[in-house]
């Protein structure tokens, strides 16, 4: 009985951190998409106002 109950506690304390991982894992990527898109129009564009422009559209 006890060892089924800390079995469950276990497994909650180990989805939780799956859980927390993937999000961490999701907002770098997001991080990462944005750093490149940036990167991209600052790289394309012709003067920085052109750039501030497009970045703000997007």
């Amino acid at each position: 009985m006890v060892s089924r109950q800390i079995t469950n506690i276990l497994e909650g304390i180990t989805n939780t951190l799956w859980q927390a991982a993937l999000r961490f894992n999701k907002r770098a990527e997001r991080r990462l998409a944005a750093q490149y898109a940036v990167t991209c129009v600052l790289a394309e564009a012709t003067t920085l106002a052109d750039a501030v422009i497009a970045i703000l559209k997007s």
